[in-house]
């Protein structure tokens, strides 16, 4: 990849953070804003809170919720990107804020956040990969050639 990535992804972002399937999620993103710099390394000191809340716990156990980990493996996700690129732009959001709070540019259409990542980072022939099945069938292999 390019020293100069950019990512532009399309979400909904719309402020539901389905507490049935991950019910640590909405704790863990208000420590993620109030309490921390905002990377994960900051977040570590929630790990014990969060991961050994027996309420979190018995909704994995019980009720088919995500284990309390989970959040901190996703943020890593997003810890790691963030350090590999020079933006991340969220198309589409429905609460723009709460993408922003994490640290992404938001954009109305992905034309506009092509225009954007020209003018600020990968200049005006940028090379662009797009996977328009994502998550629809096999995963992209970016380091097999001839495939």
């Amino acid at each position: 990849m390019s020293d100069r990535c950019v990512f532009i992804v399309p979400c909904v972002c719309d402020g539901w953070f389905n507490l049935d399937r991950w019910p640590y999620s909405r704790e863990l993103y208000d420590h993620f804003l109030h309490d921390s710099n905002q990377i994960l390394p900051d977040l570590h000191k929630y790990t014990d809170e969060i991961v050994g809340n027996q309420e979190y716990i018995d909704k994995y156990r019980f009720h088919n919720a995500f284990h309390p980990f989970h959040g901190f493996s996703m943020i890593s996700c997003g810890h790691i990107a963030e350090m590999n690129t020079s933006a991340i732009y969220l198309i589409g959001a429905k609460e723009p804020g709460i993408a922003r709070g994490m640290g992404l540019k938001t954009r109305s259409s992905v034309l506009e956040a092509v225009e954007d990542a020209k003018k600020k980072y990968v200049g005006d022939h940028p090379n662009i990969l797009v996977l328009p099945k994502t998550f629809t069938t096999a995963a992209v292999h970016l380091c097999m050639k001839g495939i």
